[in-house]
């Protein structure tokens, strides 16, 4: 399905002025690549750096016309936590009252995109580790947003394209019975590569929280090991579990939650290659490479519950 997008080439007047009084003077705004879902700006103000999101998807908005809020008080709640590492928030127009386009303003965190490290154990290791420490806190009383699938599990069909029709039906069988208990943490809910900030070798920062919520910390997981499947294989996203098992002793893996998050993923397919991954210099993928690696590793999940 294609999505509507109301697309803008340059910063218009009433958004500059926006900025303008969260930031007075503005000498430079520069589009930022990698935003696939709306429009995101780095944004060089006299005394401070700032990065604009700008939500410009009309089905989106139609869907969940509070993103700007949503994204807001999930950086409040992540800042507190890992506040070197978590933009905060500087202004927020939840609904375009002022830029025409829900907006969100926050603090520039330094750091590159980095999916292609000259050594992938260690980088595994520092994916683990900062996932893990973001589930290690309790979320606050008051947070509005809750986990759901993004497939309905109850009209799932198995797709023509897969080689293994029978595992399609299972893995949508089981992704239809009850969810198993899992901590309840605030997730990311988006957490993969492209979504972490790296500065001398380590991790300086994570972005794009409009998707976060209340949920069982699994589906954080399970969805950046299909991202590391997609980008480096079945073994990648076994050591990046095995470091998070490391760093959080207190995580049940469980089957369900790589399931439903396979499906999230995939379905209806076939899978695509990410622009996101082009962005930042991954240029090898093709569609069939992902397909194979995705369809090895729906193989894979159910052969070592055996």
């Amino acid at each position: 399905m294609l999505k509507r997008v109301i697309k803008i080439t340059k910063i218009p007047s009433a958004v500059r002025l926006w900025l303008k009084e969260q930031l007075g003077n503005i000498k430079s705004v520069t589009a930022l690549k990698g935003a696939t879902s709306s429009l995101l700006y780095k944004i060089e103000a006299e005394n401070k750096t700032a990065v604009l999101r700008l939500y410009n998807n009309q089905e989106w908005l139609n869907k969940e016309p509070d993103l700007a809020q949503h994204e807001a008080a999930s950086l409040d709640w992540a800042h507190q936590v890992l506040p070197s590492k978590v933009p905060k928030v500087l202004a927020v127009d939840e609904t375009g009252k002022y830029c025409d386009l829900p907006a969100v303003l926050m603090s520039f965190v330094e750091g590159d995109v980095q999916i292609q490290p000259q050594t992938l154990d260690p980088w595994l290791r520092e994916l683990a580790s900062i996932l893990s420490t973001l589930h290690s806190t309790p979320f606050p009383q008051e947070f509005d947003w809750h986990y759901f699938a993004y497939s309905d599990v109850e009209t799932l069909q198995v797709p023509e394209w897969t080689r293994h029709p029978d595992l399609w039906k299972k893995a949508i069988h089981l992704s239809q019975c009850l969810p198993p208990e899992d901590q309840q943490r605030i997730i990311h809910r988006d957490f993969h590569p492209v979504n972490v900030l790296w500065s001398d070798g380590r991790i300086s920062g994570i972005v794009d929280w409009v998707n976060a919520c209340i949920g069982p910390i699994g589906v954080d997981v399970g969805h950046c090991r299909m991202n590391l499947v997609a980008l480096f294989g079945v073994e990648a996203a076994e050591r990046f579990l095995h470091y998070y098992c490391t760093f959080n002793p207190t995580f049940r893996y469980t089957l369900y939650w790589d399931l439903v998050s396979y499906l999230d993923f995939v379905y209806p397919g076939p899978p695509e290659v990410y622009q996101g991954w082009q962005d930042y210099g991954v240029t090898d993928l093709t569609k069939e490479i992902v397909t194979h690696r995705l369809e090895n590793y729906l193989e894979y999940l159910f052969l070592s519950q055996t």
